[in-house]
């Protein structure tokens, strides 16, 4: 019989089964792959939305799942359900049809060299699959004869990308900008008899009165132009837009889009087939280096723009950023959004909304920003706030010395500078110059790059050895997200030289001294560099905070939300003389980076910043690279499930009693863990009025667990993560003894979710139910080790339940 498998590493085991179902947009279509997957969730009894949208951002390459992330900004695809996730991937990679042209194409198909009969018949069922026969009738058969029969290819062109359904649509079409076309040169401009090429010889046919490239009479070949194959220029030749050769269009719109981080204006026409940009744009979004043009453009008008290269540019828009295409003309006076970047945002109806700036978005949020500004204009001034609420104390050791340091030799340039910065702080209040002192620390010079100067005291010579540091505990960030949840939108407040806006008392100023070339000065407020100072901080900000739900502090970073924007509001507005940067702040996100992760309504998230500097990390080529490795990852411990097993391989290799080995082993566990690391990693607020669950199980390496919400529909929100590798000794123990010390571990790593409130604990071993949750007692026959563990078990309030391990991942 297997031995059983946590339930969360069946669930990982599954998500690795989904990745076997990758979808590529480069191999195939999403029609065919969604129909393909829908499989999966159905043989593997998988009925939990999350999950399976879980498994389906698992099955994406990473440019797919880029695409998509990219298509959900400001949110994740994690933010939506599995359905929402299914519809926004059939947006991205949906077989765009134009259907009049899919028709034509239809009408067009013939049997090749090697089709067998049955293979040409199940062409044309495939090529039908896309024309829309039910709904064909006399108008649209004329407009497809239209097509096929048309010898203009600008107007057979305009009619398959404007989808023209009836012939009245087309006989008004004509081709752009030929009124003023010189028929020797093949430019606007111009007529003939006044063209300066109107006596030269034509290459092509020989005649006097145009050129080669604008002849229309039949060319005779020489023995050596026979033998080279002939193209006409449309197999390598693409339409541009006529913009580059006639005047602009009125009905013309623009769009904006970011490229490389530039705004740039450019006009929307579907009858380019590509973008251009002009030299200026060009230079305007950094002059990325251009290689040479892989295609070749000639206007509607038949002249042929000349491009000085084509490049790759990253562009911005609403519904996402793409990696596109750009070409660059070597003159023009338009930047051109053409077809195919149309089509990588979506269809041309709705372009306009989807490029423009997020103008309602922001204007809510500079609103609000503006009447925090408007009300309280003093906290936004430059200068340095007070606070009005606490005093900072500095103590001492008992019998301590006092220590004197006498100031180092100051550059005779750096003299006026420093006096300078030394009244600056002076006449904001930060120093007073006194006569006399029994302490005093040395200053340490500092050039800013504008070239100023900052003054630092150097207290580690002497004071911060003689004082009792304040133990004052700084908080978790679990215990700052805690006090955030429920909350809608965030704010995050940046305090201006946030340690210097706290003033000493009286006691702890005669301490701070410093030493410098003219005189001694005192601190009066509390610097940079006192061994306590954080500790201080903190305990300022939490005396200050007390009392106000919805608010975190952690040191001078400062984040607040609220349940409806009326209670963020009024939170936002309380007052306590501090000063803050208005250009560091945020207001009223719906997501916020704070203490390396991202907080949203949903819950934490890691940053995808942060984990893309493991994801891109080389593999290990020392012992050194690896702890760097492992120590990175251990981060994400609470994120990632049963982390501390899939870096077992890696873990032995840093015994000391291990030769360093890299095998491929190695390879797939670092892999594997960033393949993890790379997908979206989302834990829930803790809730203390939900119920909650405890599930752990253990296997020969290491143990795990895993504390999560549990809904009363079934939906489960997962808290965190832990696991841990087993040690030698604890690899010996049996089965059962490993399975019930996975439990004692998650109850004491979750204690604090845990203690002074009912749970119920999950195990996938059936033995443990009578050993730990046994209303008689327990076992007398249990073992010492399981004896010892039920009762320090007995200080919490659970009930326990067995799941058989095919269940366990539900």
């Amino acid at each position: 019989m297997d031995a059983p498998i946590t339930w969360w590493k069946k669930r990982t085991s599954l998500l690795e089964a989904a990745a076997r179902y990758t979808f590529n947009p480069e191999e195939g279509t999403w029609d065919t792959w969604i129909l393909q997957f829908r499989s999966y969730p159905e043989i593997n009894f998988i009925s939990d939305s999350n999950f399976m949208r879980s498994c389906l951002l698992a099955s994406l390459t990473p440019k797919a799942f880029e695409e998509l992330r990219r298509s959900c900004l400001p949110t994740t695809p994690y933010d939506f359900t599995y359905d929402e996730c299914v519809a926004k991937m059939k947006e991205l990679y949906r077989r765009r049809v134009i259907l009049m042209r899919e028709r034509a194409n239809f009408f067009r198909i013939t049997q090749s060299d090697h089709q067998t009969p049955k293979q040409f018949a199940n062409s044309l069922r495939k090529a039908a699959g896309h024309c829309n026969f039910d709904s064909f009738n006399t108008e649209a058969a004329l407009v497809l004869q239209f097509i096929n029969g048309m010898k203009n290819e600008e107007i057979t062109l305009r009619v398959t990308m404007q989808d023209c359904h009836a012939v009245k649509e087309t006989r008004d079409l004509k081709p752009r900008g030929v009124s003023n076309v010189c028929h020797c040169y093949g430019e606007a401009g111009h007529f003939a008899k006044k063209c300066k090429f109107q006596g030269s010889k034509c290459f092509k046919c020989g005649k006097q009165g145009d050129l080669a490239k604008v002849c229309k009479h039949p060319q005779k070949l020489g023995k050596s132009q026979k033998q080279r194959p002939q193209h006409s220029w449309k197999d390598h030749m693409l339409y541009a837009d006529g913009i580059y050769a006639v005047k602009e269009r009125a009905h013309d719109f623009e769009v904006t889009v970011k490229i490389n981080g530039k705004s740039t204006r450019m006009k929307l026409d579907t009858g380019a087939a590509v973008t251009i940009v002009t030299p200026e744009c060009w230079k305007s979004i950094g002059s990325p280096k251009l290689k040479r043009a892989t295609v070749m453009l000639r206007s509607f008008t038949g002249h042929e723009v000349n491009l000085k290269g084509e490049t790759m540019v990253t562009v911005e828009g609403d519904t996402g950023t793409r990696k596109l295409v750009l070409r660059v003309a070597k003159n023009g006076a338009t930047n051109v959004m053409g077809q195919d970047w149309i089509n990588a945002f979506g269809a041309s109806e709705t372009l306009r909304s989807l490029l423009t700036n997020k103008k309602e978005v922001n204007a809510v949020e500079s609103r609000t920003q503006n009447d925090v500004c408007t009300e309280f204009p003093e906290v936004f001034e430059d200068g340095l706030g007070h606070c009005t609420k606490v005093k900072a104390h500095v103590e001492l050791k008992d019998g301590v010395v006092p220590v004197f340091r006498k100031p180092f030799p100051l550059a005779f340039a750096m003299h006026d500078a420093v006096g300078k910065e030394l009244e600056r702080y002076v006449d904001m209040g930060v120093l007073t110059p006194i006569d006399r002192s029994a302490w005093a620390a040395l200053i340490v010079t500092v050039k800013k790059l504008n070239g100023k100067i900052r003054i630092c005291a150097n207290f580690s010579t002497g004071l911060n050895d003689r004082l009792m540091v304040d133990s004052y505990p700084i908080p978790r960030p679990e215990d700052l997200y805690q006090a955030l949840r429920g909350g809608k939108t965030f704010t995050k407040l940046d305090l201006s030289d946030a340690y210097l806006q706290v003033e000493l008392d009286e006691e702890s100023k005669r301490i701070l001294v410093i030493n410098t070339h003219k005189e001694l000065y005192q601190y009066n407020r509390l610097p940079f560099g006192v061994a306590s100072a954080p500790a201080i901080f903190q305990k300022v900000m939490n005396t200050m905070l007390a009392g106000i739900p919805n608010v975190a502090a952690y040191l001078d970073d400062i984040i607040l939300t609220g349940a409806t924007d009326d209670e963020h509001q009024r939170t936002l507005k309380l007052e306590f003389g501090l000063r803050i940067r208005k250009e560091k702040c945020t207001f009223f996100q719906k997501k916020v980076e704070y203490l390396g992760d991202i907080l949203s309504s949903k819950g934490i998230r890691a940053d995808p910043k942060k984990t893309a500097a493991i994801v891109n990390m080389p593999l290990p080529t020392n012992i050194a690279k690896l702890r760097s490795f492992l120590g990175m990852c251990n981060y994400y411990t609470e994120f990632v499930p049963k982390l501390a097993e899939m870096c077992s391989p890696l873990n032995q290799l840093l015994s000391k009693d291990e030769r360093w080995n890299w095998t491929g082993e190695h390879t797939k566990a670092v892999e594997r863990v960033k393949r993890l690391l790379n997908s979206p990693l989302l834990l829930s607020h803790y809730h203390p009025k939900w119920p909650i669950v405890l599930a752990a199980d253990a296997s020969n390496e290491g143990i795990g667990a895993v504390v999560y919400h549990r809904l009363s529909d079934g939906t489960v929100k997962v808290i965190a993560h832990a696991s841990k590798t087993l040690n030698a000794a604890q690899r010996n123990y049996g089965q059962i003894e490993k399975e019930a010390l996975a439990l004692v571990y998650g109850v004491k790593k979750f204690h604090k979710y845990l203690w002074g409130r009912r749970f119920t604990l999950l195990t996938d071993h059936k033995p443990l139910v009578s050993i730990f949750g046994s209303k008689k007692g327990v076992p007398q026959m249990a073992a010492c080790r399981l004896t010892r563990w039920a009762i320090a078990l007995m200080n919490y309030s659970f009930d326990i339940e067995y799941r058989s391990t095919k269940s366990f991942c539900r």
